[in-house]
């Protein structure tokens, strides 16, 4: 599985599910789990706000571009499963 985002241990953010800070575990994080993880949850370290800002940038900017086609495909889902 390609990853859509890379967290680095230092940015990455406790989530409802807990995500482990391990690096091999966080590079097959979708974008929706990283922007859900800026959204939603709580940073429990950072050692540069620099990368912080840089990683939140980058999610927030590729998830604005994304957005639209779920919204499209959830649309469609619940289109065909109404009756």
């Amino acid at each position: 599985m390609q990853s859509n985002c890379h967290l680095e241990p230092e940015v990455w953010r406790a989530t409802v599910t807990v995500v482990p800070p391990a690096k091999a575990a966080t590079d097959n994080a979708g974008l929706e789990l990283c922007f859900d993880a800026i959204s939603h949850g709580r940073l429990l370290f950072a050692s540069s706000s620099d990368a912080r800002y840089a990683f939140e940038e980058k999610v927030l900017i590729l998830y604005a571009d994304f957005r639209p086609i779920l919204e499209e495909f959830n649309a469609a889902v619940i289109e065909r499963i109404q009756p």
